[in-house]
């Protein structure tokens, strides 16, 4: 786990959850990220060959997952992405 955001959700608006969780990937060079929990953000530098290990769930809600669960995002571009993101 690289943060936890479970303390800080906007239930009205997830999107927040995932930006935050996007900018700590980011900030750590990690190509993928999930968010499980509905706000544990994971990622690890073996995250592109791990995340698939259990395969596909049907357990994630508003682009997050829930328990047990991961809603993985990949970055296409991650120079343009930490740009956008952090502002760099």
């Amino acid at each position: 786990m690289v943060a936890n955001l479970r303390d800080n959700i906007d239930w009205n608006n997830l999107n927040e959850t995932i930006f935050e969780c996007a900018r700590t990937a980011s900030r750590l060079h990690f190509l993928y990220f999930g968010i499980q929990f509905w706000g544990e953000c994971w990622s690890g530098d073996n995250a592109e060959k791990t995340y698939f290990i259990d395969g596909k769930s049907t357990e994630c809600f508003g682009g997050v997952g829930k328990d047990f669960a991961n809603f993985v995002y990949k970055f296409i571009d991650l120079g343009k992405c930490r740009k956008y993101i952090l502002g760099q």
